[in-house]
């Protein structure tokens, strides 16, 4: 019984300061719960509008690293293709300098020769003069 009896005395006690303190602190309590609630609303519609905000970021970076990554696939095909044409072009140049290269030595061989010639005409005429 005395457990219930202090029981008792302390719900009456607790009863009492609140009453006390509803007095005293009643409505500055009223307002800032509300205060309160209304900061936890921001709060929660702050949480919401940044959730969509990073969804809607990362939404624009997956699509922009798509793109760019087919524009420099597309770059890269592009690049090789270029890379093939220039290897060519330089091959067919190099073949065009060789064979002008080759015709050249042939002139000058022919004109060693002609000079062999013209020395072993120039040779006959002055011997048969």
């Amino acid at each position: 019984m005395s457990t219930n009896m202090g029981e008792k005395q302390s719900n009456q006690g607790q009863a009492a300061v609140e009453a006390i303190r509803s007095i005293i602190f009643g409505e500055q309590e009223k307002f800032y719960q509300q205060k309160f609630q209304h900061l936890e609303k921001q709060l929660e519609q702050v949480k919401t509008d940044f959730s969509a905000r990073l969804k809607k970021l990362s939404d624009k970076i997956t699509a922009d690293h798509k793109e760019f990554s087919s524009v420099l696939e597309q770059l890269k095909a592009t690049l090789e293709g270029t890379d093939k044409q220039l290897g060519e072009k330089l091959s067919e140049a190099r073949r065009y300098l060789e064979a002008r290269l080759k015709e050249l030595e042939e002139k000058k061989a022919n004109r060693t020769s002609l000079a062999s010639q013209l020395e072993k005409l120039a040779e006959y005429f002055k011997n048969n003069q």
